[in-house]
């Protein structure tokens, strides 16, 4: 925390491009795992003999806002 805020302290005016590219480093990271998260929850599902509409209604949903965020926010 010592190191953030000298170089916060050294960014002057800058510091809010910084942190928002803290922020979009984070929600970028966020937004392309998702995908892995709902593939491994498919299979998972599958693998366990739990395979239900219900399991691949929500990993379908989970991988596709997550690929068009993440599309969207590189278009940016």
């Amino acid at each position: 925390m010592k190191n953030f805020k000298l170089l916060l302290k050294w960014a002057g005016d800058d510091k809010k491009f910084i942190i928002l590219s803290l922020i979009f480093a984070f929600s970028g990271g966020l937004l392309s795992i998702g995908s892995y998260i709902g593939i491994y929850r498919l299979m998972d599902a599958f693998l366990k003999s739990q395979f239900s509409r219900e399991v691949v209604i929500n990993s379908a949903l989970l991988i596709t806002v997550t690929v068009v965020l993440r599309q969207q926010s590189a278009s940016w």
